[in-house]
């Protein structure tokens, strides 16, 4: 993984998972933080699921198909045990508004 702006998928049952949208950081090793201001995504009602739908979602932000849940006033740790599914970039502008560029972040944490 890199660090930026990512939608993630993290399993909670064996058939279910969570989908969130944030700033990803490198701690060490295995070790990253979801940063505040994350966003949970749910799909909206009697939208038909779509196997392309998380690529769309990163690279079109939410649009007419998602429902976003208020930002996370916490950090999210995530670990090798996180069982993270999926893990796509997404695309700064389109989710500009929902998601904002973390105060003081810089390209050069990137590896």
């Amino acid at each position: 993984m890199r660090p930026g702006l990512k939608v993630i998928q993290i399993a909670v049952t064996r058939y279910y998972s969570v989908t969130i949208v944030g700033w990803l950081k490198h701690v060490e090793g295995d070790e990253w933080v979801m940063l505040p201001g994350a966003r949970v995504v749910n799909r909206k009602p009697n939208v038909p699921a779509d196997w392309n739908g998380i690529d769309m979602l990163a690279s079109k932000g939410p649009g007419k198909r998602y429902d976003l849940c208020d930002p996370m006033e916490q950090p999210d740790e995530l670990n090798r045990l996180s069982d993270i599914r999926r893990c796509k970039p997404a695309n700064e502008k389109a989710w500009a508004k929902y998601v904002p560029k973390p105060a003081g972040w810089v390209t050069s944490e990137q590896p």
